[in-house]
């Protein structure tokens, strides 16, 4: 199965006028930086009224799970002219079991490639982990080195997101993109479901946990 896909039209746009107005009163509009928030659900609760029946319905059928868990909410706020997003794997640091977990990207501002929307490698749902080193980017913790990536000669799929669109990734989909090059803030929201009982691997933890912490050097460094 690829490991990405595209939901036209599944979500109520009167909901993400709602969660977006909401989301303006949360942060500063006159900000110069991106904005990352990673418990939004803690901020706005209604945040998870975005995720309707069609679309988790989905999630059940992606995940072969009638009764799959959402474990996070995330917001990402995209500034003009932002920086690039370097090729990763969100599994390097969930460290889930192949293909028990994903994550459904719902914008809420018209995007695509251009506009900070991420671009999916076209490979299967249990392609492997590959070597990760911490960024010294904030609220980016790790990367495929670019050599690295370059040598894997991967094709990659754009998606263009009208109101209304989602796209769903699995965790071991590799994706990046190339930051905002519009000149209007984008922003979304992720939401990162779990089959029930699905296995961590202790190992892969840890290693991202090393890697974290030398990642938090080279910030605090900067």
């Amino acid at each position: 199965m690829l490991s990405h896909g595209f939901l036209t039209g599944c979500i109520n746009i009167s909901e993400i006028s709602r969660i977006r107005s909401i989301y303006k009163k949360l942060i500063n509009l006159t900000r110069t930086e991106n904005v990352y928030i990673e418990n939004l659900r803690d901020h706005v609760p209604d945040s998870v009224q975005l995720i309707n029946e069609t679309v988790l319905k989905k999630v059940k059928e992606l995940l072969d799970d009638q009764e799959p868990i959402l474990c996070s909410v995330e917001l990402h706020s995209q500034m003009p002219r932002c920086q690039a997003i370097p090729p990763h794997q969100d599994n390097f640091y969930h460290c889930v079991e192949n293909n028990k977990g994903l994550k459904v990207l719902i914008p809420l501002t018209k995007m695509c490639a251009d506009s900070g929307g991420l671009f999916y490698c076209d490979i299967n749902t249990s392609y492997p982990i590959i070597e990760h080193r911490p960024s010294n980017i904030k609220n980016f913790s790790s990367y495929i080195k670019e050599a690295k990536f370059k040598e894997l000669k991967l094709k990659a799929t754009s998606y263009h997101y009208e109101l209304g669109d989602a796209s769903y990734h699995f965790l071991n989909s590799i994706h990046y993109s190339i930051g905002n090059q519009s000149n209007y803030e984008t922003t979304f929201v992720v939401f990162r479901y779990q089959s029930k009982g699905a296995k961590i691997n202790s190992k892969a933890l840890q290693k991202y946990k090393e890697c974290y912490k030398e990642h938090m050097e080279l910030i605090s460094s900067k």
